[in-house]
C-alpha cells in the first residue's frame, strides 16, 4: 500500500472533494489501495493463436511440478494480531486447453461440513456445492441461502467472477462402492467445485492411478485461516500440517462424502457429511484471455502489483469520482480500490 505523504495529502483533497458530496471519507494506514497495474507476460500472440505460458504439470525424478497461476484473494495467513491477511490465491494448473486451464487451489482454503446434516446427500444437494457458488435455498436439501454468505463473493470481484467459466461437472457413481452420484444424467452446471475420484487419480492431472498411493502430489497444507476454523491437521512428523479435504463424489453410503487424507489416500468410503473438521481445496476452469490472473512457478511466492502514480482527483459534471493515473505501458489491468464511509447526500 502506498503511504508516501505525497499520497497522503492527495487522500486528504480527495476527503475534502467527497466531503462536499455529502461522503466521509476515513484515512488510515491501510485504508486505500490507489492503483495498481498487473503485467501478463504470458499472453503472447503468435501464428497459432495465443499462448499463455502455462500447461500441465511436469516430473522430473519423480518430483512433480505444476504451472500455477494468482487469481483472486481469501483469507489465509496469520497477520499476528488474530486476524488474516486477505492473500492472493495460488492455483495448480491441472489442464490447460486452449484458452481455458483447470485449476486446483494449491491449498486448503476453507473448513465446512459437506452437508450441515446428516442426511443422504449427493454433490447436487450438498450445502457445500451451495455455499461455494453462491446458491439459494432451493439448490440444497437444507434449504439454505447462500447468496449473500460464499465463496464465490468472498475469493473473487465481480469481473473475476465473470472470468470463471460454468461447465458441466459429472457427478458419477462412487466407482467402489456403486453409491450414486446424483440426479438421472449424473452431472451438474458450476463454477466452483470440489474434485472427483476419477480426477485425483488421473495422471493427466499429475497424481497417480493408484487410489491408495500416499501420493505428494494429493496432499495438501491447511492455511492459517483454514486452521482457525477447525480444519483437521496431521501431527505426525511426516504429514504434519496437512489436511483432509473433501471430494464431490459419494462414499460408501449417501451420507459419507469421498475425501483425500493427509498422507494423499483416497478414502473412497469418505467420511461423514457432517463432520465439521474436513477442508474445502476449491477448483475451476479459468478463462485465461482474462487479464486478472498472473503466472507463476509451483514453489515461488506471490509477486504484488506494480504501484502506479497518481496524478488527479476530481469529479465529473455529473458527480461521480475521477481518477487519473500515469500510463502503465505493460499493465493488462487497473486496479483502484477506496474505502468510504458512506452518509446520506445533502
Amino acid at each position: 500500500r502506498q503511504t508516501d505523504q505525497g499520497l497522503r495529502r492527495k487522500l486528504s483533497k480527495l476527503q475534502q472533494l467527497l466531503a462536499k458530496k455529502g461522503y466521509d471519507l476515513e484515512i488510515t494506514e491501510d485504508t486505500v489501495t490507489v492503483c495498481t497495474g498487473y503485467e501478463n507476460d504470458n499472453y503472447m500472440e503468435d501464428s497459432g493463436g495465443y499462448s499463455y505460458g502455462i500447461g500441465r504439470y511436469t516430473a522430473d525424478d519423480g518430483t512433480v511440478t505444476w504451472d500455477c497461476v494468482w487469481f483472486g484473494h481469501y483469507p489465509q495467513s496469520s497477520d499476528g494480531n488474530g486476524g488474516f491477511n486477505n492473500d492472493p490465491i495460488k492455483w495448480r494448473v491441472l489442464s490447460a486447453d486452449g484458452d481455458e486451464a483447470l485449476l486446483l487451489a494449491d491449498q486448503n482454503l476453507d473448513c465446512k461440513r459437506y452437508n450441515e446434516t446428516y442426511t443422504d446427500v449427493t454433490w447436487e444437494t450438498s450445502t457445500v456445492r451451495s455455499w461455494l457458488n453462491g446458491y439459494g435455498s432451493g439448490s440444497n436439501k437444507e434449504g439454505k441461502d447462500y447468496t449473500n454468505d460464499n465463496f464465490m463473493v468472498k475469493a473473487f470481484t465481480a469481473a473475476e467472477r465473470g472470468d470463471i467459466k460454468e461447465k458441466t461437472i459429472e457427478d458419477p457413481d462412487n466407482p467402489y462402492y456403486n453409491t450414486e452420484g446424483g440426479n438421472d444424467t449424473r452431472d451438474t452446471r458450476d463454477k466452483i467445485f470440489s474434485l472427483s475420484i476419477d480426477e485425483v487419480t488421473k495422471p493427466a492431472y499429475g497424481f497417480p492411478s493408484d487410489y491408495s498411493e500416499c501420493s505428494k502430489t494429493r496432499r495438501a497444507l491447511n492455511t492459517d485461516y483454514a486452521k482457525s476454523q477447525a480444519a483437521l491437521a496431521d501431527t505426525s512428523t511426516e504429514y504434519a500440517g496437512n489436511g483432509w479435504w473433501w471430494l464431490r463424489l459419494p462414499g460408501g453410503n449417501s451420507r459419507c462424502a469421498a475425501c483425500v487424507d493427509s498422507s494423499g489416500y483416497v478414502s473412497c468410503g469418505g467420511y461423514y457429511i457432517s463432520d465439521d473438521r474436513l477442508a474445502v481445496r476449491p477448483a475451476l476452469f479459468l478463462n485465461l484471455k482474462s487479464n486478472l490472473w498472473s503466472s507463476t512457478v509451483s514453489d515461488s511466492k506471490v509477486k504484488g502489483p506494480k504501484k502506479v502514480a497518481l496524478k488527479k482527483i476530481s469529479f465529473t459534471k455529473k458527480g461521480i469520482l475521477k481518477l487519473t493515473w500515469k500510463r502503465y505501458k505493460k499493465a493488462t489491468g487497473y486496479q483502484a480500490i477506496v474505502a468510504t464511509k458512506q452518509k446520506k447526500p445533502k
